[in-house]
């Protein structure tokens, strides 16, 4: 909380959810205080996380550059295209220099353009360079695709209950950074942020006002609460 920027006249942020055949669909208001974030002097972090709604402004778009630019041992990019607040050139240019991207698969198809390979995911991999591409597929679950050639996939419970979808694709990412930082094995990774993803969803809301669900799989993962 060092760097912990406050803004005394924007909101933190606004999200606008909407279902649409039970999908949701996501307005990220826009001018809210995420988006007028001032540049820093940072030192070298071990890993950094940011989504490309981070460069829709001009003010965030500096800050992030500079925070990129003070050499993040790991940087992770989750691809967010959320129309009209994004552009083929700035996502490209984030991508660049990124070792970890998650995106789902219409964002996939979006950035791949009008390709005929039979496998855009290895494609996208190799073209950015990357140590790894997660491509999130919905209720069907996720891939993992690797820079060694692997391909891993996980699956939903079948007998998970679905009572909200919103904030499952956070979650999947949170312990995807959670597992790069503690070294799990690939695999475990994947299983475990299927694991808390699918809890999730069963609770209303983004995040749970309750300790105890995330104590329950700090204690499984062997992890200090």
């Amino acid at each position: 909380t060092d760097e912990l920027q406050t803004d005394p006249v924007r909101p933190t942020g606004q999200v606008a959810v909407s279902f649409d055949d039970g999908e949701p669909s996501y307005d990220i208001i826009a001018d809210c205080a995420y988006d007028n974030i001032e540049p820093i002097t940072a030192a070298p972090c071990q890993l950094l996380y940011h989504g490309s709604l981070a460069a829709r402004s001009a003010s965030s778009a500096r800050a992030l550059r500079q925070l990129r630019a003070s050499g993040p041992q790991t940087i992770f990019v989750d691809v967010n295209l959320r129309t009209p607040w994004w552009q083929a050139g700035t996502v490209n240019e984030l991508l660049q220099g990124a070792h970890w991207v998650k995106l789902n698969s219409d964002e996939l198809a979006l950035l791949a353009g009008n390709t005929t390979s039979a496998d855009p995911g290895t494609d996208f991999l190799q073209r950015y360079a990357l140590q790894g591409l997660l491509v999130t597929h919905g209720a069907r679950g996720a891939e993992l695709l690797l820079a060694n050639g692997e391909r891993l996939q996980v699956a939903p419970m079948t007998d998970n209950e679905v009572v909200d979808t919103v904030g499952a694709g956070d979650a999947f990412a949170a312990v995807m950074l959670l597992g790069l930082l503690n070294d799990w094995a690939m695999p475990v990774v994947l299983e475990r942020a299927q694991q808390f993803a699918g809890a999730l969803v069963g609770r209303r809301g983004a995040t749970v006002n309750d300790r105890g669900f995330y104590q329950k799989f700090s204690r499984q993962w062997q992890l200090t609460d």
